[in-house]
């Protein structure tokens, strides 16, 4: 029984506060968590892929085109309104790069 009694001692009232240990994060692996990696249906990357200039952008700008277009066709809208419209948001993100 005594020892029973030690043990739920020990878990109920900790002697040292508990530290959690130091992650040291490689920049590397850092780089890679801060971009926005999002896998796109396949519908997405063939739209993306007829909208021109698309590719030239930078990859969190091409990230955020691809998540209009995925919205686009989700709300049904036809594909040739898609790429004109998506086209139309190339021009104003390559304005604000420019800028």
């Amino acid at each position: 029984m005594a020892l029973a009694k030690f043990a739920a001692g020990k878990f109920l009232s900790p002697a040292s506060p508990v530290q959690s240990p130091e992650v040291i994060i490689p920049d590397a692996v850092a780089s890679l968590a801060e971009a926005e990696s999002r896998i796109w249906p396949l519908e997405v990357g063939l739209v993306f892929g007829q909208v021109q200039g698309a590719e030239d952008l930078e990859f969190s700008q091409q990230n955020k085109l691809k998540a209009h277009i995925n919205q686009l066709w989700l709300e049904r809208v036809p594909t040739s309104e898609i790429i004109t419209v998506a086209g139309g948001l190339v021009g104003s993100m390559r304005g604000t790069a420019h800028a």
